[in-house]
């Protein structure tokens, strides 16, 4: 089981694109490589330690990188696709 409890880490001012990212989901939107620098704009927060990345983009704030997430033996490997 993966636990994860990164949402909560997230400060209050960012709206982030999928506010239900942590819950599996549908995918609503793919973007070809033509769009691909359209997308980012300016605001971009890190962290220290093993925290993603915040991108602002015109969509919200995306989330990429590193997550503190710890796993079971049972399920020793994780994906985030946001």
């Amino acid at each position: 089981m993966i636990q994860c409890n990164l949402r909560q880490k997230i400060p209050n001012d960012i709206k982030l694109a999928d506010e239900q990212f942590n819950q599996p989901g549908g995918i609503h939107l793919l973007t070809g490589a033509d769009l691909f620098y359209d997308v980012p704009r300016s605001g971009r927060r890190t962290r220290p330690g093993n925290y993603p990345v915040l991108q602002e983009t015109i969509l919200g704030w995306t989330l990429s990188g590193r997550t503190p997430v710890t796993t079971t033996n049972k399920d020793p490997q994780h994906t985030f696709l946001l």
